[in-house]
């Protein structure tokens, strides 16, 4: 419906585009009963009340906002618009929106419909074509904001006389794009950096875009028509801000942004937003749903490094590893767009700051279809079902005959069982999907398309009776790789060996030594090498050291085996020796008590842990002999510089 506000009529010129004077003139309930019939005449069904309202303000030469949903027709509103105007005036309706791509499907759209249209970009943009949009060969002109602002070839066609003669209609598609750029112009550096680290896409997110407003001020009096299929109440403010527009020259149409055709369900998240892995379970294998089956979707990223995240994750799940790679894919295929961000708030009412209102839809119990209502039109998302805005958008939908919402918070059952189909889905049973008729054939395992986590290095538990082992292990590979060390470097340097491998280092490769089975697992465990050549010559030397303490283990194993074999005799022989063999003499008894008896694992270890300590004590006493005699280098040097030094003076001071 129109706002209930009365405007005058703009003054019909003697220069410039106008619409016919015959058209003007008509009284207003004729003009409507005009456009009416233009309408039909031309597409064959009759248009809507709201477009009607729309073609009505602009042939009265009134600024006009329309929110409406997608697929409402609001790309009528400047064919009708045009039909009001002389063909002999070769008139230019200028459009900007966000996206080349749009731009390319609206031009195709426009040729189909008869009329001449041109997308401007960087490669069609040439200076024969700048010429033809000043002769009007083009009725439709589509551009980015990008060539609107800075582009030097279109300032001259635009601020030019003939231009500006022909120009009859500028219309902004996708309007809430301005409240993202002003957003961005109008920020503080801190704020703004966080927007540009939201939305990396650099190239294409400009901040000077929040700067339309002092373009489109010069546009010789004519209209402006701003579209938009979602925009809050605080963008709307936003927009007029930056479009220099106030509630006296804008009127603001508002038609109905709620899509009850359209299902919503939230998909709780298993993985980080950043590996885009939750992405698996929605796309199905190119087994089972060829490429040209598949169901369109649109994956929306915050910058070039996510989306081709999310391509490589599509490739998972179609389980075509590499096709994100190829340009022209006909599975998935990689654009770059300037798009806003939809998030939420966790009060009750107010407008809302964008994490708020993320924060605020992830969570909320509510029927998700009121909720994006409520954000449109009231700037937050409901959390409580005593919201007297929410009770009243719930109401409006039973006024309007509205169908039942099956979003994921209405009808929960049935949505997982709709999550659980999607790798099944494909064109032909993407309805029955939705509704809630499929029944799989089969049943999917997603697992197998996921990544493989990689376990974490686990320590090796060491034991008591293996610590005085790995003692002598550390000592001796220290020992010899400083000796190794000095083999590369001369000593007496400020950099000494154990400066750079010590006890820590070597109690780490002790803990992991199960696991080091090459080079780089090496690396894991002590970091990049100290100096060149230092983590090859510990692997090998920890290779060698396994060889050689298997084979030590093997040849004790097999020793003592025979061992056992040659000390146990047969039944026979044993039952013998019970019957036959007389008993042992006292004497020969006392003399075995009184024979040597075999070292105990006391003694063993106590032998071994002196063993370790003379030769720990041995390498103390050589480090410190090597670091006295550094000291003594060090101080001749001092000494010989000091008395150099003396006797230098002594020559000058002499007469």
């Amino acid at each position: 419906m129109i706002l209930p506000r009365t405007k005058k009529k703009t003054a019909w010129t003697e220069t410039g585009v106008n619409i016919n004077k015959k058209v003007y003139e008509k009284s207003d309930p004729k003009l409507r009963e005009h456009i009416e019939k233009t309408s039909f005449d031309f597409y064959g069904q009759m248009s809507k009340k709201l477009q009607i309202d729309a073609v009505f303000n602009l042939v009265q030469g009134r600024n006009t906002f329309l929110l409406a949903g997608t697929g409402f027709g609001k790309s009528r509103i400047p064919e009708i618009y045009f039909k009001m105007i002389p063909k002999k005036k070769k008139a230019v309706v200028l459009t900007l929106n966000p996206l080349d791509t749009l731009g390319d499907n609206q031009v195709a759209e426009k040729i189909d419909a008869g009329f001449t249209a041109i997308n401007l970009t960087k490669e069609t943009f040439t200076p024969k074509v700048a010429e033809e949009i000043s002769q009007g060969v083009y009725q439709f002109v589509y551009l980015s904001p990008e060539i609107f602002l800075n582009s030097k070839l279109f300032d001259k066609i635009y601020f030019s006389t003939e231009f500006q003669e022909r120009l009859a209609l500028i219309v902004v598609d996708e309007a809430h794009m301005i409240y993202i750029w002003g957003l961005v112009e109008t920020m503080r550096s801190l704020k703004k950096a966080s927007l540009f680290a939201r939305h990396q896409d650099s190239g294409i997110f400009r901040p000077c875009y929040g700067n339309l407003g002092g373009h489109l001020l010069f546009r010789n009096d004519k209209p402006i028509l701003l579209l938009s299929a979602t925009c809050r109440p605080v963008a709307i403010d936003a927009i007029k801000r930056s479009l220099k527009l106030t509630d006296a020259n804008l009127d603001i149409l508002r038609g109905e942004l709620t899509r009850p055709e359209i299902r919503i369900v939230r998909v709780p998240m298993a993985n980080s937003l950043a590996s885009a892995l939750d992405l698996i379970k929605v796309f199905p294998s190119h087994k089972d749903v060829a490429d040209d089956q598949m169901v369109p979707a649109l994956v929306y990223s915050g910058s070039r490094n996510r989306t081709l995240t999310v391509l490589e994750v599509i490739d998972r799940a179609r389980e075509t590893p590499g096709k994100c790679y190829i340009p022209k894919s006909s599975g998935a295929r990689r654009f770059h767009s300037c798009q806003n961000w939809k998030r939420g708030r966790k009060t009750r009412a107010g407008h809302h700051s964008n994490d708020d209102r993320m924060d605020a839809l992830a969570i909320t119990p509510m029927c998700l279809r009121v909720a994006f209502a409520m954000d449109n039109r009231h700037g937050y998302i409901p959390l409580w079902e005593d919201d007297p805005n929410y009770i009243e958008e719930c109401q409006r939908e039973i006024r309007e005959n509205m169908a039942k919402c099956c979003c994921s918070n209405c009808d929960e059952e049935n949505s997982i069982k709709l999550i659980d189909n999607l790798p099944a889905a494909s064109v032909s049973n993407f309805d029955s999907i939705v509704s809630d008729k499929f029944t799989a054939s089969k049943s999917y395992d997603l697992k197998a398309k996921y990544p493989k986590r990689h376990t974490g290095t686990r320590k090796r538990k060491i034991l008591p009776d293996e610590r005085l082992e790995m003692d002598k292990f550390k000592l001796s590979m220290i020992k010899e790789l400083h000796a190794y060390y000095y083999t590369i470097f001369k000593r007496g340097g400020s950099l000494m060996p154990k400066h750079l491998f010590a006890d820590e280092e070597a109690e780490a490769i002790v803990n992991s030594f199960h696991n080091i089975t090459t080079i780089q697992k090496l690396r894991r465990v002590i970091g990049v090498e100290a100096f060149v050549g230092q983590l090859e010559w510990l692997f090998k030397w920890i290779n060698v050291y396994k060889e050689n303490r298997d084979k030590e283990i093997n040849n004790k194993s097999g020793g003592e085996s025979e061992d056992v074999l040659e000390s146990q005799p047969s039944k026979r022989i044993k039952t013998a020796a019970i019957r036959g063999v007389s008993r042992v003499s006292l004497d020969s008894a006392e003399a075995l008590d009184h024979a040597e008896r075999s070292p105990t694992k006391k003694m063993i270890a106590a032998a071994t842990r002196n063993s370790l300590a003379l030769e720990r004590q041995a390498y103390n006493d050589m480090e410190r002999a090597i670091e006295l005699a550094r000291k003594v280098q060090v101080e001749g040097i001092i000494q010989a510089v000091k008395k150099d030094y003396t006797s230098q003076n002594l020559r000058i001071l002499q007469p």
